[in-house]
């Protein structure tokens, strides 16, 4: 009964529009490409901006992205405020990789003095929108982009 069960989930999930290529192409790094514009909230480990990795501060900021259809962000820049500071105009650059299967994306922006921020992500609205979460040790970090 509980395989059946799970064979079951299986084929409704192929079959979820949210699921991947069920009556689509398959995802690929080309299915996100163009200058996307977004905004993000949450908390980071202070000890990212070289303080104490026992306190969390709140961010708040802006971005924009231009991905290349082919695994590159460039460029990439956008302001924070991290801790009530603003953080002045951040110039990074970054890759990103698409699962064919299920659309599901992971991403990797390398900022100056070579700190890295990973999210894991997901494309919707005829990938036109992107909604992240930060998956990096400490932060609670998410936000959305969408397409220009």
């Amino acid at each position: 009964m509980e395989t059946h069960a799970v064979e079951e989930a299986v084929v409704l999930e192929k079959q979820s529009p949210l699921g991947g290529s069920a009556g689509k192409d398959p995802w690929s790094n080309n299915s996100l490409q163009g200058t996307f514009v977004g905004t993000a909230t949450g908390t980071l480990p202070e000890s990212f901006i070289g303080g104490d990795p026992d306190i969390s501060l709140p961010i708040t900021m802006w971005f924009q992205y231009t991905f290349d259809g082919e695994g590159q962000i460039d460029p990439a820049f956008g302001e924070a405020t991290i801790g009530g500071k603003p953080s002045g105009l951040i110039k990074a650059s970054g890759t990103y990789s698409i699962d064919p299967e299920t659309g599901m994306g992971m991403e990797t922006i390398t900022l100056p003095g070579a700190r890295t921020l990973n999210r894991r992500f997901s494309l919707s609205n005829n990938n036109t929108q992107l909604h992240w979460v930060s998956v990096d040790v400490g932060f609670q970090f998410n936000g959305m982009m969408q397409k220009q």
